[in-house]
């Protein structure tokens, strides 16, 4: 795949950024073996706006065909919208924004850890995009849960990038989707065209029975 990914981090949870860092130490090392990754960018508490959002997007506007990876950790209402710092957001919202403001909306990639994450999807895609992904950490009726974790030097190794501090408690608490996809991805070594197999992987499926919790996965293109 020639395409170059551009990792975009969204955390709004409370000051609670575990799940942006691990997230980010695995993009960042990604990045650091794959010429096609580009380094991954951070929004936490109040910078998570859909302003924000697009101001970084239009940086890569010389970009040929590019994917932007949206990840998302934090809460969602029931019906689905994520809770950005001032606003609760649809999909539909986010699309819309980017097909106006962004030259270059060739797929665009959601990985999405909140409650009830699965209506957050829609099959509804822009003309100007080409490609909208989803994984979702929870199905319609499902929250996104945490777990205390010991902790683990693996998933937080990486920060000399981004300026966040952490101290090294002996447990810490951590979303159940987001640390368990950075363990699988660090195990399976799957690229981002290989995101779909992780539903069906045995493991996941074995943490799936473990704690009451399902993703989805969905894929959708544009029809010319």
């Amino acid at each position: 795949m020639d395409n170059k990914i551009i990792p975009i981090i969204l955390g709004y949870n409370n000051n609670d950024n575990n799940d942006v860092i691990i997230i980010y130490n695995l993009f960042y090392n990604i990045h650091k073996t794959s010429s096609n990754w580009i380094e991954p960018k951070i929004y936490i508490d109040n910078m998570v706006t859909i302003n924000n959002l697009i101001l970084i997007m239009k940086n890569y506007k010389d970009f040929i065909k590019p994917i932007f990876l949206i990840y998302f950790t934090g809460h969602s209402t029931q019906s689905g919208k994520l809770k950005f710092y001032n606003e609760d957001v649809t999909s539909i919202m986010l699309l819309k924004q980017i097909n106006i403001h962004i030259y270059n909306p060739y797929h665009i990639y959601f990985i999405i850890d909140s409650c009830f994450s699965k209506k957050f999807i829609i099959n509804y895609i822009p003309f100007k995009i080409s490609y909208i992904t989803y994984m979702v950490s929870s199905m319609d009726d499902e929250t996104s849960g945490t777990i205390a974790m010991e902790y683990d030097n693996e998933v937080f190794d990486t920060l000399q990038a981004i300026q966040l501090t952490i101290t090294k408690p002996k447990y810490f608490i951590i979303s159940i989707f987001t640390y368990y996809f950075v363990k699988l991805i660090r195990i399976r070594h799957y690229n981002i065209d290989e995101f779909n197999k992780i539903p069906s992987d045995r493991l996941w499926k074995m943490i799936a029975m473990k704690y009451k919790q399902n993703i989805y996965y969905e894929h959708f293109s544009q029809t010319l």
